[in-house]
């Protein structure tokens, strides 16, 4: 994942958004309620440990999220995680 946000310190891309969305700004925030709600679902299995696999999964979907949203500090985060993993 090789994009950064608009300004320093967004944590959306809103351009990336837009472009997702074509523009359309109930579109975008259906894919953010669907995006906080992974992360509701995700975040707490990537921070609780456990099993490895079942961590990097966790992390490897929420990248993926992360991306369709141009949110990618958290998916560096979620690759640095996977890496890690992967690594140990």
């Amino acid at each position: 994942m090789d994009h950064a946000p608009a300004a320093r310190g967004d944590a959306l891309d809103v351009a990336h958004l837009e472009a997702q969305t074509a523009g359309d700004a109930e579109l975008a925030a259906e894919l953010l309620a669907l995006f906080e709600s992974q992360c509701g679902r995700l975040l707490p299995a990537i921070r609780g440990g456990g099993d490895p696999r079942a961590v990097s999964d966790a992390a490897h979907t929420l990248r993926g999220g992360a991306a369709a949203v141009g949110a990618w500090g958290i998916g560096q985060a979620c690759l640095e995680v996977e890496t890690h993993l992967t690594d140990a």
